[in-house]
């Protein structure tokens, strides 16, 4: 079995192909992968789940790009075939960071994994219609079309506060290009006639099976960095998921995130 993955300096060389581009990407099966490490980079093992590929756009981004080895890292993004998969990896010590929702996480923490969001990904723009409503209703959508957040257990958190910065800033640095804004007032537009259309198809019942979804960067807004975390967005997701009764126990919202690490936040 492959011992713990934790974010360390190693002293292996890459082939010659990789330490020019800086880049690792695998197919997971709930296993580590075995990636050599030039000696001067320090390596990063992140989990995906399998999703859509914009909303992992910023992270491929930035190891494309180079954003990752000019930041001293080695990454190596490992997707795998089931949703659930990142956070068992995480959790089992064989990946430094995850890719999941923050209902997962939150679910996750109320199991009693010591888990912690680092960034906000993405944002979602969801659009449905309903013919009790005035009109099509925008939300930003917990479940179905929903965000993603990186996710780091406490232990890197607390021990390797100088790796994870380095890494989000490099993430947040090749973001700004890699996907589009906040839709705008004409894009906006589309989207709620296009989810208008698929209520009236539905005969009014708000629509599930065919929302219209606008994955956008997070980036920088209202004066905090990109990837910042709303402290408001996750104490209402804890009170939802507990009003309908998806957690067993309670889960402070104030401990499942941080933006500590991330441009101008923290030390």
């Amino acid at each position: 079995m492959d011992p713990p993955a934790t974010i360390r300096a190693v002293t292996r060389i890459a082939p010659t192909g990789l330490v020019l581009l800086g880049i690792a990407f695998t197919v997971g099966c709930g296993t580590k992968s075995d990636v050599t490490t030039p000696s001067t980079l320090t390596p990063v093992t992140v989990s995906m789940p399998p999703i859509l590929a914009q909303k992992t756009r910023c992270l491929t981004a930035a190891q494309t790009t180079g954003a990752f080895t000019k930041a001293g890292l080695y990454v190596n993004l490992t997707a795998e075939p089931i949703q659930a998969v990142p956070i068992q990896m995480l959790t089992s010590g064989r990946a430094d960071l995850a890719v999941t929702t923050p209902d997962e996480l939150v679910r996750s923490r109320d199991g009693g994994s010591p888990l912690i969001s680092v960034a906000q990904l993405t944002r979602i723009q969801l659009q449905h219609g309903s013919e009790k409503s005035a009109g099509p209703k925008t939300s930003t959508a917990q479940t179905l079309g929903s965000p993603t957040i990186l996710v780091a257990t406490r232990d890197t958190v607390t021990g390797h506060g100088s790796t994870l910065r380095r890494f989000l800033q490099a993430v947040g640095r090749s973001c700004t290009n890699a996907l589009p804004p906040k839709p705008s007032a004409a894009e906006l537009k589309k989207l709620k006639a296009k989810g208008a259309k698929a209520a009236k198809r539905h005969k009014g019942k708000v629509v599930i099976a065919e929302p219209a979804i606008f994955v956008y960067a997070n980036t920088a807004r209202n004066g905090h960095p990109w990837g910042w975390q709303s402290p408001a967005e996750w104490d209402a997701l804890v009170r939802n998921l507990a009003k309908a009764g998806k957690l067993r126990g309670a889960v402070a919202p104030d401990t499942v995130f941080t933006n500590e690490f991330l441009a101008g936040e923290g030390s």
